[in-house]
């Protein structure tokens, strides 16, 4: 796969820290860098649809899936519960890499990695 733009995104990753007393303390997202050449695409599959879903915890709020495909070779890797930022929004990585594999059979790298991102609002 050949993708030249795409977007940088900032990757945020919750860090524990200790308090003076070496006991940790609540999670802190911190900013740990970006990534360059992101793609971004809206969930499409038919039976999802592109529109907000109501959250099932909470009814007066919504949510609505997207995936990322981030470039393989990038210094920093995603992984669960990472925030990312880009456009303005903040979304929240969910699940595992998918995808970051050569090809099972021709062994082709493609160069790029699939990741869940969900939204609330």
């Amino acid at each position: 796969m050949r993708i030249r733009g795409g977007h940088t995104i900032e990757v945020y990753r919750n860090t524990t820290g200790k308090d003076r007393h070496g006991d940790p303390v609540a999670d802190q997202p911190e900013l740990i860098g970006t990534i360059d050449n992101v793609v971004f695409q809206w969930a499409s599959a038919a039976s999802v649809g592109l529109r907000f879903h109501s959250s099932k915890g909470f009814q007066e709020t919504s949510d609505l899936s997207a995936v990322v495909f981030a470039p393989r070779d990038a210094e920093i890797l995603l992984q669960a519960r990472d925030r990312i930022k880009f456009n303005g929004e903040t979304y929240q990585v969910v699940g595992n890499r998918a995808w970051d594999e050569n090809h099972p059979v021709t062994g082709r790298d493609y160069g790029f990695y699939m990741m869940q991102i969900d939204t609330a609002t």
